[in-house]
Parts: structure tokens; sequence; C-alpha cells
């Protein structure tokens, strides 16, 4: 009987040590688990506060520890796996703080409209928050929504960010508006540290080429392929290059932007200008076709290859580029006038005067139209008819017309 007693006494010890596993220790084992996910997360060893924060929602589902995760989530760069964990948080948890993860988690998402939404209303529930001005400034410049950016990020200057993160991203927003020396200020500012990565230096350097400083756009391009290369990088480098004169460094630059990406109608378009500088009309024909084929609709590529064929004296072909442009782009004036020059250098020029009035109709200001039309008129109707014509370039400032009229119409 003794025995039997013992026994179950045994028994009842057992299950009353797996219930104080259960309801005791096993609690403490996962806030203990948060705890050490915390600092592991305050020493920026994200990874690992990541395994221990797995362990403790392993043993028990609370709020907070999703909202962990999803913050480790999100400074991980996983928007999916943050958005699930934070949709989670925020059906109990309507805190600023959770709508600001699930702002930037939607951003990781490419999901601008959203994250806009939850940016917004953080700033709606705290509006001191520099962090949501900040990551709302992002967004509306990411949309393109360039003047707001700034306003928000001064907003987010105001209330106590101030990081090179914020000045880099306000730079970007001076030049979406065009402002590309205070892009380079700011840009000037920022890159240093972790922020002097193989873009940025890019980026200030297109920037630089963008204001005709080939010289430091140059030095930065360069800077930036010590650290990396892509496509963009060589194309401005052989841009750059083109500006300063050096032909054979540019055509190499092309070239590895072109191997780089193949597809980059822009590459073979400006290798082609190169090209003619060289002298080499037949491969900047080539090149141009090739920029065609990519990018069939595009007038000013087609453009550049009538003005090839008519430097290459092959004026019927460029009458039919010309025309193809015009059908793509029927205000074109000076499409006109080119295809209006081919055609009188053909002698045909009742078509030129055609495209001549054509492009003075469109650009009532356009001299050398004007003079074109004179020479296709004294040709048509004789040297008197030529006057007028040859009087409004004159007047519009177009030296040769004063030429023209000062030798056979003065006087008269």
């Amino acid at each position: 009987m003794k025995n039997k007693f013992l026994i179950g006494g045994l028994v009842v010890l057992i299950i009353l040590l797996f219930v104080g596993y259960k309801f005791v220790l096993q609690p403490y084992r996962c806030n203990n688990y948060y705890e050490q996910s915390l600092v592991l997360r305050d020493s920026s060893d994200i990874e690992n506060s990541l395994v221990f924060i797995n362990k403790a929602i392993d043993i028990n589902q609370k709020t907070e520890y999703y909202k962990l995760r999803g913050e480790l989530y999100v400074s991980l760069n996983k928007g999916a796996e943050a958005l699930k964990d934070l949709e989670i948080v925020i059906k109990t948890d309507t805190d600023y703080t959770t709508y600001l993860l699930r702002g930037k988690a939607f951003a990781l998402q490419s999901d601008l409209a959203s994250a806009y939404n939850d940016f917004t209303k953080v700033i709606s529930l705290n509006d001191t928050i520099g962090d949501a001005y900040l990551n709302r400034g992002i967004v509306l410049g990411a949309q393109g929504k360039y003047e707001e950016a700034l306003v928000d990020y001064d907003m987010a200057s105001k209330y106590g960010i101030d990081n090179q993160q914020l000045i880099m991203q306000r730079g970007f927003s001076k030049a979406g508006m065009n402002d590309f020396s205070g892009a380079i200020a700011d840009f000037d500012l920022a890159l240093k540290g972790e922020m002097a990565t193989f873009n940025n230096y890019k980026q200030r350097g297109i920037f630089k080429y963008k204001i005709k400083n080939y010289d430091g756009a140059l030095a930065d391009i360069d800077s930036a392929l010590t650290k990396g290369e892509d496509y963009e990088a060589y194309y401005f480098k052989a841009l750059a290059l083109s500006q300063n004169k050096r032909l054979d460094e540019s055509l190499e630059c092309f070239d590895k932007s072109i191997k780089l990406n193949a597809n980059y109608s822009e590459a073979y378009f400006n290798k082609s200008m190169v090209c003619m500088q060289k002298g080499n009309s037949k491969l900047a024909i080539s090149l141009i076709d090739k920029a065609i084929a990519l990018n069939p609709t595009s007038a000013k590529i087609l453009y550049r290859k009538g003005n090839i064929l008519a430097f290459s004296k092959k004026h019927k072909e460029a009458i039919n580029v010309f025309t193809k442009v015009l059908e793509i782009t029927p205000n074109d004036e000076t499409a006109y006038y080119n295809r209006g020059v081919s055609y009188g250098i053909l002698g045909n020029h009742k078509m030129a005067l055609n495209d001549y009035s054509q492009a003075i109709k469109i650009n009532s200001k356009y001299a050398e139209a004007y003079y074109q039309r004179a020479i296709s008129l004294i040709n048509v109707n004789g040297f008197k008819a030529g006057k007028p014509d040859c009087l409004v370039a004159k007047n519009l400032g177009f030296a040769p017309a004063a030429q023209m009229f000062n030798m056979y119409y003065k006087g008269q």
C-alpha cells in the first residue's frame, strides 16, 4: 500500500514539475530570449537578435515579440516578412511606432502609396517624429514630388534628424528639380563614411556633368569605379570624355557601357556622335540603326540619323528619315527645315519651300528658315523674289542673310 502511495506521489510530482515548466519556466525562458534579442539589436547584431526573438515567438506569440521581429526584418530590408509580423501587431498595437515600422516595410516593397499613408498616420498621431517626415520625404521624392519632399526634409531636420541620409536625399530632390548645384552642395556635405558609396559618387559625377563641370564629373565617376561599376557610370564617363575632346577614351567607355547593358539606346546614340567627330559616318549610321532598333519611336534618334545621312550627302535617304520624324513629332520645325535643305540640295525647291514655310509657321523667328526660303524662292521665281525673306532673316540677326542682303539687295 505504501508503495502505491509512493508511486502516486512520484507521478503527481512529475506532473507538477511539468506544469511548473510549462507555466513558470517557459515564460521565463521566452522573456529571457526577448531581452537577449533587444540587447543584440541595440548592439547592431541584427542577425543574432533575430535568432533569439524567433525562439521567444516559438514559445509565446506576444504582440511585442512580433513587433520586435518586424523591426528586425525592416533593418534587414526584408519587407514582406516584416509586413506579415506588423499586420499581426497592428490589430492590437496602434501606437505611432507600429505605423512607422509598417510604413518602412511598405516602402521596402515599393508600395509607395501605403507607405505614404502610414507615415502620414504617424505624423497625425505625433507631429514631432522626425523619422516619419524623413521617410515620407523619401517616398515623395520617389514619386517625383520633389518640392513636397523638401518640405518634409526641413521638418525632419526641425525635429532632430540631422544625418547624412537626410542631406543626401535632399540632394536627390534638388537634382530632381534641376538644381544640380544645390544637389552637389548637399552631396559634398554627406559623401563620407558609409555614404561614400559607388552610387553616391556616381550620382555626384552625373550632377557635375549636368552643370558642365566635366573634370569634376570624371573625378567622381573614377572614384565610383574604384568601388564598383555599371553601364551608367561608363556612359557618363564617356560623355564627359567626349566633351573634353578625349574621343578615343570616350569610345572605349561607350563600349564598356554597351557591354554591361546592350539595350541602352542612348549609348549607341551618343557613341555615334563621337564617331561623327572622328569622321567615321559609316560607323555612326550603323550605331544609330542599333539605337533605332531598340527605340524605334524616338524622334531624337531618327533626327540624328537624318542629319548624319544629310552630312554624308545621302539626301534622298535623309528626306525619308526626316519624314518619319515628322510623323512622330508633327510640330518639329527643325525636321521641316532640314528636310527642306535636303530637298533644296536635290533641286526640288518647290518641296523645299513647303518645308521652310511649315518651319516658319511653327517658329516665326526661325532666321535660317527665312534665309533658305529666300534662296529657294530665287530658284523658283527669280532673284527679286528672295528679297523679303532675306530682309527678315537679316533683321533676325542671321549673319549670312545680312551679307547676302548687303551684297545683292541694298539700295534696291
